[in-house]
C-alpha cells in the first residue's frame, strides 16, 4: 500500500524541482552553500560570541557546519536531531512539512541559516560582504527577497524509494506508522516520521500547494 508524503520548501526552489524532480539537485553542493555557511560561521565565531541572537543558534550552526547529529536524550520526540544536509527529506505528516516550509524562511535549513548569519554579521559590520568566489547565489539580494512557502505532496511512493532519516531501511518504520492496530506514542512518531529519498522523485508524481500564512 502506498501513502502520501510531504516536503516543505519555498518558491525559490520550485523551478529547479519542476525541471529535475525532487532531490534531483542538491543545492548545498550545486551552489556551494556549505562552503558559504562555514565561512560565515568562522566570522561569527570571531565576532559574535557576545551576541545573544547568535548564541541561541551557535550549537545548531556548528552541527550544520560539521554535518552531524545532535543528541538530546531527555527530550521526547527530539532525542536525535539530524543536521546532515546531503539528502532530500520528506515526512508522512503534512503538518510537519508545512511547519518546516513556514519556519525555514528560504525553504532550506542551510540557506535560511546562511541568511540569518549574514544579517547578524551585517548588523555588526555594515560594510561586510561575502567574497565573490564564494557567493554564487548573491546572498545580499536573496536576504532582501521575500519568498512564499510551498508544500509538495508526493504520490505513488513505494517504501523502497525511502530510507529512514538516518539512512537505514524504512519498511519496518512505515509499516508500524500506518498499521492502525499498532500502538505507539507521539514522541516515537515525531522521531520517526521523516524519511530520506533514496533517489529523485520525478515531477509527474509531485503536486504543489502554496501555504497561506
Amino acid at each position: 500500500m502506498v501513502h502520501p508524503y510531504y516536503h516543505g520548501t519555498s518558491e525559490l526552489f520550485l523551478s529547479s524541482i519542476i525541471s529535475t524532480g525532487l532531490g534531483g539537485i542538491n543545492p548545498n553542493l550545486e551552489y556551494g552553500l556549505l562552503d558559504i555557511l562555514r565561512h560565515l560561521y568562522s566570522i561569527s565565531e570571531d565576532n559574535l560570541l557576545d551576541n545573544e541572537k547568535y548564541l541561541k543558534i551557535r550549537t545548531t550552526t556548528k552541527a550544520m557546519v560539521n554535518q552531524s547529529l545532535l543528541s538530546y536524550p531527555n527530550t521526547p520526540g527530539a532525542e536525535k536531531l539530524n543536521f546532515e544536509h546531503g539528502y532530500t527529506y520528506v515526512s508522512c505528516i503534512k503538518d510537519i512539512a508545512i511547519s518546516y516550509a513556514v519556519n525555514k524562511e528560504y525553504g532550506s535549513e542551510i540557506l535560511t541559516r546562511i541568511i540569518h548569519l549574514y544579517r547578524l554579521i551585517k548588523d555588526f559590520r555594515h560594510n561586510f560582504y561575502v567574497p565573490k568566489e564564494l557567493d554564487s547565489i548573491d546572498i545580499d539580494r536573496i536576504s532582501k527577497q521575500k519568498t512564499k512557502p510551498v508544500l509538495i505532496c508526493l504520490h505513488d511512493i513505494k517504501s523502497n524509494e525511502l530510507l529512514t532519516e538516518f539512512g537505514g531501511p524504512s519498511e519496518y518504520i512505515i509499516d508500524r506508522i500506518f498499521n492502525l492496530s499498532v500502538d505507539y506514542d507521539k514522541a516515537w512518531l515525531v522521531q520517526n516520521c521523516n524519511f530520506r529519498l533514496a533517489s529523485p522523485i520525478e515531477e509527474g508524481r509531485l503536486k504543489y500547494y502554496k501555504i497561506k500564512i
